[in-house]
């Protein structure tokens, strides 16, 4: 699977000194949500960054980068399947560092 436009912004963002920033969030049940959904497929693609992806309604997915002690948040919206890879950039906004889980 490819995701062109996720690939391109990741390029372009650590060409910039941005850096992927690999986060542990996890659900009410302990599921940490990269790990489930469109989520495990980016995670799998070698995308580590990924945060997690909606799993119903509007598919959004989360993507976290660092730089000089600053946080990025990325989000995307589209579909992914074998069909197609519609992912397009939603908004991204900076984000405090310490509200995302980055320890196991």
């Amino acid at each position: 699977i490819c995701f062109p436009v996720t690939i391109e912004a990741r390029s372009h963002l650590i060409a910039d000194g941005w850096s992927p920033l690999v986060t542990n969030e996890k659900m009410e049940d302990g599921t940490y949500r990269k790990s489930i959904g469109d989520a495990k497929k980016i995670k799998s693609a070698g995308i580590a960054e990924i945060e997690g992806c909606s799993l119903a309604g509007i598919p959004y997915c989360s993507f976290n980068y660092i730089k000089s002690e600053k946080c990025l948040q990325v989000v995307t919206i589209g579909e992914i399947d074998e069909i197609q890879n519609s992912l397009e950039i939603h908004n991204w906004k900076f984000i405090e560092c310490s509200s995302l889980s980055q320890n196991e």
